[in-house]
């Protein structure tokens, strides 16, 4: 539950901390005094949109804080511990800071956090009833949220989102595939085409290299053959003086220097180790110039082949080498554009499925909105006789769906009689402004009521009614109150009376400032607050009795 809301520098408050308690608090005042201030700063350590225009003037930054007991709400606890925002104490702190510049922060026990926190752990601590809710109970979403806020699935109803998210994320892909169906077929037409060009050339990995290497000895090979003879006529047949046995002579010298001086031993040796070497390249020099020989047709083949392959490179737009690699990629691309077919069959039989899983927990959901709506309908048709509607009477409608919904199998219409024998009739046809207040109250008040939500706050909704139905309505908010805890906005004295703690709103002003004050109401103070909101021009003491009369009362029912 809200323990306490801190605000400072914020639109015309200038600094204020607020004590809430359980049961129903009561804010009153009159109108322009800042009761939407208060609601409004409190909205903001929810997750609202922040205005750097509501900074107090002359200030640099708001701040508004908001202190919740959460003791006894354990998926709070939980909810902070997955995000390491441990709680101290069993109280949970939202901060918002709001700076001159636009820019605003979000704290959750004094650890900053993005705004979704802030956004998603209010949903959990407060739930707000606005003025205009009569307004939007005639829409049909506004309708299913009021019904399924009573039946209290939430685990359930997200179960039925994400599984129809699931249908219809693989329904849109079961589309896309089909769009691309004409393209596909296209796209195949030409991989087939390319790589049976690539497969009719055969390239083999290091051949291009090969055939390369092979076509430049072709090329050259009069070129080798002149010069090999060359160099086997320099090393051992010419007659001035051939290199091998000039080198065996100059080794056979130094070998027997070495014998008398035994330092040119190491010579020696290297001379006879070149002399060795150099009559096995001569040999090695003559055994390949004798397998030299001219052969145009190998050579003619050889550049056939290096034409073909560069000229697929080309068409292909890639390096002559880059053509086995290529094929691969085709090939791999080919076999995903023919498995498509069998990728089709495949997402057939997963919408199937995934169809199947949504119509079992849209079926749960349907039965517990079923039974939901008859216990909804008659509690509301009870409490809308109480509020003056004696021969009224809700039914809720499910209305089947054609399709699938994120929501469920079912449309959602709140039907109304207000008089007998006449029919029942969707809401917007049938209430007038008074009487759909009435009936909206009857709604909120009784949903409300189903849930696990810690604190209400309903922001004058008991706008357009008055005496007696007034006074049944503050009856039902300190009921709900007894439950939970209940903070109502009210300009009806009724309401107001049956608070069990009851707040003034009072606007001060000067030449040159103004502010908002907050004041907590002792007994006497009371009386003249509710005597105030009943209209009396001057505080009599017949006007004072009245109002002391309609608190007792009140507080006693």
């Amino acid at each position: 539950m809200l323990r306490r809301l801190h605000i400072r520098h914020y639109a015309i408050v200038s600094e204020l901390t607020l004590e809430f308690h359980r049961g129903m608090t009561v804010l009153s005042g009159e109108t322009g005094a800042g009761k939407s201030i208060l609601l409004d700063a409190l909205g903001l350590t929810l997750g609202d949109r922040a205005d750097s225009h509501d900074i107090a003037a002359k200030e640099q930054r708001a701040d508004i804080s908001a202190n919740f007991d959460i003791d006894n709400l354990p998926l709070i606890h939980q909810w902070l511990a997955e995000r390491e925002l441990d709680e101290e104490g069993g109280e949970c702190i939202i901060r918002r800071t709001i700076n001159r510049d636009g820019r605003s922060r979000a704290y959750i026990n004094g650890q900053a956090v993005p705004l979704r926190h802030i956004r998603e752990l209010g949903e959990h601590l407060i739930e707000l009833h606005g003025q205009h809710a009569h307004q939007n109970l005639l829409k049909a979403a506004v309708q299913r949220q009021q019904l399924d806020l009573y039946c209290h699935q939430p685990t359930l109803l997200q179960q039925v989102q994400q599984s129809y998210h699931h249908w219809h994320r693989l329904l849109q892909q079961q589309q896309q595939l089909q769009q691309r169906q004409q393209q596909r077929q296209d796209r195949l037409d030409l991989l087939l085409f390319q790589t049976n060009e690539l497969q009719q050339l055969n390239l083999q990995p290091g051949e291009l290299e090969q055939i390369e290497q092979d076509h430049r000895r072709l090329s050259h090979l009069q070129e080798i053959v002149s010069s090999c003879q060359q160099a086997l006529f320099l090393l051992e047949e010419s007659e001035q003086a051939a290199i091998n046995s000039t080198l065996v002579r100059v080794s056979e010298d130094i070998a027997g220097l070495a014998e008398l001086d035994p330092a040119l031993q190491s010579c020696a040796e290297l001379l006879d180790s070149a002399s060795i070497q150099l009559t096995e390249a001569i040999n090695e020099l003559r055994h390949y110039s004798d397998r030299l020989e001219l052969d145009p047709e190998r050579q003619q083949q050889l550049e056939q082949r290096l034409a073909d392959i560069q000229q697929l490179a080309r068409k292909q737009r890639i390096a002559p080498h880059e053509l086995p690699e290529r094929l691969q990629q085709l090939q791999q691309e080919l076999q995903q554009l023919q498995n498509q077919d069998e990728l089709s069959q495949q997402l057939d039989t997963q919408i199937a499925q995934a169809l199947v899983d949504y119509q079992q927990l849209a079926q749960q959901l349907t039965v517990i909105r079923q039974q939901g709506a008859q216990e909804l309908a008659a509690i509301v048709t009870k409490t809308m006789r109480n509020l003056g509607m004696s021969k009224g009477e809700l039914q809720i409608l499910l209305q089947p769906q054609t399709a699938p919904c994120a929501y469920g199998n079912e449309e959602i219409s709140f039907q109304i009689s207000l008089n007998p024998g006449q029919p029942l009739r969707p809401l917007e046809r049938v209430a007038s402004g008074g009487e759909l207040s009435r009936i909206s109250l009857a709604i909120q008040v009784n949903s409300a009521d189903q849930s696990r939500i810690p604190t209400m706050i309903f922001d004058e909704i008991d706008v357009g009614i008055g005496g007696q139905t007034a006074a049944m309505v503050g009856q039902l908010l300190r009921r709900l109150g007894e439950r939970c805890q209940v903070i109502c906005v009210t300009h009806q004295p009724q309401v107001a009376a049956s608070g069990h703690l009851h707040y003034q709103i009072s606007k001060l002003q000067s030449d040159t400032h103004t502010e908002t004050r907050v004041t907590p109401l002792n007994e006497t103070q009371r009386i003249s607050e509710i005597a105030r909101m009943s209209g009396g021009l001057e505080m009599t003491e017949e006007t004072l009795n009245h109002a002391a009369t309609m608190i007792e009362r009140m507080q006693t029912k």
